[in-house]
């Protein structure tokens, strides 16, 4: 039985986090997550996105922003 790979290799975030997602990708390569990680975290990222956008919610609707999601100043 052979594991499953992905080609996917990038993510497209829409949404409240967009402006956000290019940061994020970069702090986890940078943190050491494989590809494959990275794209699993980024896809979960891109749901939330799209469901605050859904719900018109935006970012600072959040509690507890996660890092990667914080704009550079905070």
């Amino acid at each position: 039985m052979s594991i499953p790979t992905s080609r996917v290799s990038r993510v497209l975030i829409v949404g409240p986090l967009a402006p956000f997602a290019e940061q994020y990708r970069e702090r986890l390569r940078e943190r050491g997550y494989t590809l494959r990680t990275v794209v699993s975290l980024e896809r979960q990222a891109a749901h939330l996105s799209r469901w605050l956008r859904a719900e018109g919610l935006g970012v600072e609707t959040l509690s507890g922003v996660p890092r990667g999601f914080r704009t550079v100043g905070d």
